[in-house]
């Protein structure tokens, strides 16, 4: 009996508990279902919402490069506007809530790389234009020289933010190059890579107002009198670097008051009997001493800085004054200068305008003019004219501001200064005039040219280039690239005959029918890239040669063109490391091309 009663009273006792953890535990997987919802639920209405204020301020991000050097004022309230947008996308995206999910294996990355762009993205509209824009936009009146002088105070007050911005740029870059878009979803990586690449004109635009606000103050002589040589270059007769000096000007400034001191013509130097400088071993394996004998060929190699120094060695020996830096530019960029302060009359009796400039100086001149001391004449009144418009002030800032802008985006516009740290800004930006330098996201070559024909042909020289294949190896490791250079004489099949021999050569320097052009034309290859066959017209063998130079592979070609006659260069190339990357084309800038990118990536 005892047995009996004893049992059915302990049995209740071991249920009641396993019922009771059921029940816990059933409770806490809901719980837990339940926050992970909430959680997906409070991600995605932010996410969504960011989305939303995201995509609003896009427009604004692609145009505040242009916007700082175009017309600032009207774009401080827009830009203040999209700030509140960007402010609240990346609020938005920084909450503890969505930090902790970025540690979620897959959904985490898409997370991290969303929170970056959006942070980003703030930080360029708030951080960076905004800052920018509000002193730029007091710029246009301080900007215009009054009696022949340009006070540099305004820039001078505005380096520290211009600092700020240069260097927070860098910090959004690097953290936009760090999300890994393999990892992400395909529409999100689409839009990291498309926020990258509008990148890109931005920081471009915010470096370029930083070394300004650095560079012309001591260009106008803020620091005490400063003597500037410029360099005219001729594009009818191209160098590496743009062309031929073809007039030379000194500019003397002090304290922001800016003069015209001297001008000289290349009829004013002689060809000097020793190099003017010893030239480093590379340069002279490759171009020999022609850069330290001609002042003609200063800017014969791709090395701006030894082209500045080169040429003010060359003025110091015939006028006793040594220039402290110099500025190279086309005609491009004075048509693009006399859009700014408008036309000119020369003494000879031509209008110049933004419109017929590089026409007339490129060629009418020589047609006009067969006596090249008068041609001097007429280069040299054209640009005493265009620096007088300038220096009195005659002209639209804004315009001005985007027109050099423009030509120096075209690599028309080269900076030197002798200076280390003046130099040190220059160094690496687009007036620097250097081979160009590859990033992991784009590969760049250079193609360069320089006149064979000892003339003004080069007016009539075309030139293209295409990417004819692009592929990977069996591997698939190390991608391919086939490139396609095409140059062109476009001269008029009566050349020869009908044009002057100051513009033909007249058979003087080398030894052929009037009208052909030859061509020194060099493709350097990014660091990484490999030659691996080259084809001239189809054919193995043919005007050209390949070596290595500057870490880079070198294919030089020298095609002869008869009036109507065009060459092919086929280069293919095996890249190492440089895996996803955007091909970009660096080119001479000529008359009939203006070195645009073709259109590429490797695999």
């Amino acid at each position: 009996m005892t047995d009996t009663t004893a049992a059915p009273a302990a049995q209740p006792l071991r249920t009641r508990p396993r019922r009771r953890g059921r029940r816990t535990w059933v409770w806490i997987i809901v719980g837990l279902l339940a926050t992970l919802v909430a959680i997906a639920a409070w991600i995605g209405i932010r996410g969504w919402l960011a989305y939303q204020e995201v995509q609003t301020a896009r427009a604004a991000v692609t145009s505040i490069g242009e916007q700082l050097t175009a017309d600032p004022a009207a774009a401080a309230a827009s830009l203040a506007e999209t700030g509140a947008h960007t402010e609240r996308a990346a609020g938005l995206t920084s909450d503890p809530i969505w930090r902790a999910a970025e540690i979620v294996p897959g959904l985490g990355p898409n997370l991290a790389a969303f929170r970056i762009t959006a942070d980003s993205l703030d930080a360029v509209v708030r951080e960076i234009g905004v800052p920018l824009i509000e002193p730029a936009s007091k710029l246009e009146a301080a900007l215009k020289p009054v009696d022949g002088r340009l006070d540099p105070a305004p820039l001078l007050a505005m380096q520290p933010v211009a600092a700020d911005a240069a260097a927070r740029i860098t910090e959004v870059e690097a953290a936009m190059a760090g999300i890994d878009t393999d990892a992400l979803l395909r529409p999100l990586a689409e839009a990291v890579d498309e926020f990258a690449a509008q990148l890109a004109p931005v920081s471009s635009g915010v470096h370029a107002v930083h070394g300004a606000t650095q560079l012309v103050p001591a260009l106008l002589g803020a620091d005490g009198p400063r003597d500037t040589l410029l360099l005219f270059l001729n594009n009818a007769e191209l160098r590496s670097t743009v062309g031929i000096p073809g007039a030379l000007a000194l500019v003397h400034t002090d304290q922001g008051a800016i003069s015209l001191t001297q001008q000289a013509s290349t009829r004013d130097f002689p060809r000097f009997d020793e190099p003017v400088m010893t030239l480093p071993p590379e340069i002279r394996g490759i171009y020999g001493d022609r850069p330290a004998l001609w002042i003609q060929n200063v800017t014969y190699a791709p090395e701006f800085p030894l082209s500045g120094e080169l040429a003010v060695t060359m003025w110091e020996r015939q006028f006793g004054t040594r220039p402290q830096a110099v500025i190279a530019l086309d005609p491009f960029t004075l048509a693009g200068i006399l859009g700014a302060t408008g036309a000119i009359t020369l003494a000879s009796g031509e209008t110049l305008s933004s419109d017929n400039a590089v026409q007339f100086l490129l060629h009418d001149v020589y047609i006009s003019y067969p006596d090249p001391a008068m041609q001097d004449l007429v280069f040299a009144d054209a640009a005493a004219q265009v620096f007088d418009a300038v220096a009195s002030g005659g002209y639209d800032p804004v315009a001005l501001i985007s027109a050099l802008a423009t030509a120096t985006q075209e690599n028309r516009v080269k900076v030197w200064s002798s200076i280390k740290s003046e130099q040190a800004i220059i160094a690496g930006s687009q007036i620097a005039g250097t081979l160009p330098q590859s990033t992991p996201g784009e590969a760049r070559f250079a193609m360069l040219l320089n006149d064979g024909t000892g003339s003004k042909m080069d007016y009539y020289l075309a030139s293209s280039v295409e990417v004819v294949s692009g592929g990977c190896p069996v591997d698939a490791v190390d991608p391919r690239v086939t490139l396609r250079v095409t140059l062109t004489n476009t001269a008029p099949a009566d050349a020869g005959a009908t044009l002057p021999d100051y513009i033909t050569g007249g058979g003087w320097f080398v030894d052929m029918p009037k009208g052909d052009i030859l061509t020194i034309a060099q493709v350097y290859a990014p660091p990484g890239f490999e030659l691996q066959r080259m084809t001239f017209d189809g054919a193995t063998e043919g005007p050209g040669s390949s070596e290595f130079a500057f870490e880079r592979s070198l294919a030089t070609w020298n095609p002869r063109l008869a009036p109507g006659q065009s060459s092919v260069l086929e280069l293919e190339y095996l890249a190492f490391d440089h895996a996803g990357a955007e091909l970009a084309w660096h080119q001479t800038p000529t008359f009939q091309h203006t070195g645009t990118d073709p259109a590429g990536r490797l695999c």
